[in-house]
């Protein structure tokens, strides 16, 4: 997250039991580029779409629609709770 927890500033996959040539591909930049700028917000998988415009809208992966998913309920699920820890915190307003 940038300074102002507005934007994402990217992610990084610490463990991955995914087959390297279909799900494994959430380490890619193809598939992480997307999250680089994006406004720290709830996103949404999409099937199809334009991967180089950076917004709320996700492109999976395709053949790994449940790993694109996991990494953006990840997202979803823990921003808010991190966001409201550091707001707690002093952090960031």
């Amino acid at each position: 997250m940038d300074a102002g927890f507005e934007k994402i500033k990217g992610y990084g996959v610490l463990l991955s039991n995914e087959t390297e040539s279909i799900g494994g591909k959430i380490k890619l930049p193809k598939f992480k580029n997307q999250f680089i700028g994006a406004p720290a917000a709830e996103f949404n998988l999409v099937k199809t779409g334009d991967r180089e415009v950076i917004d709320s809208e996700i492109v999976a992966i395709t053949s790994a629609t449940i790993s694109s998913q996991a990494v953006v309920d990840a997202f979803n699920m823990f921003i808010p709770q991190v966001k409201e820890k550091m707001q707690a915190e002093g952090l960031i307003r």
